[in-house]
């Protein structure tokens, strides 16, 4: 047992860190769930700017909305919607939609 948990004390941030520093976009939600019959909805903006030599630019917007359902008291339903804009006018900008859940852990664990 000892010898699986030091494995994984291992590989799990050597997976974070060749995922890279920082997630591409915030996240912006507690750990807890909403609750059953209840609905949270979460705005957000973050901009991403360069910083070299002295010169700042700025790369790009995000603005995104999140809405999680509660479905029971330890099970939300979420989704999530968010704009990128770039500010390089030939790049315009994407559209992120994304979905899933969260689920409140049991105590203990």
């Amino acid at each position: 047992m000892k010898k699986r948990i030091a494995w994984a004390g291992c590989v799990i941030p050597s997976c974070c860190f060749l995922a890279g520093c920082a997630a591409p976009f915030s996240d912006l939600q507690s750990a807890r769930t909403v609750g059953k019959g209840r609905v949270e909805v979460t705005g957000s903006y973050s901009a991403v700017s360069l910083n070299s030599e002295g010169d700042s630019e700025r790369l790009q917007d995000h603005t995104g909305v999140q809405l999680a359902i509660g479905v029971s008291d330890g099970v939300d339903l979420r989704t999530r919607y968010e704009r990128i804009s770039f500010h390089d006018a030939d790049r315009g900008g994407i559209n992120v939609l994304g979905f899933g859940t969260e689920v409140l852990a049991p105590s203990g664990v």
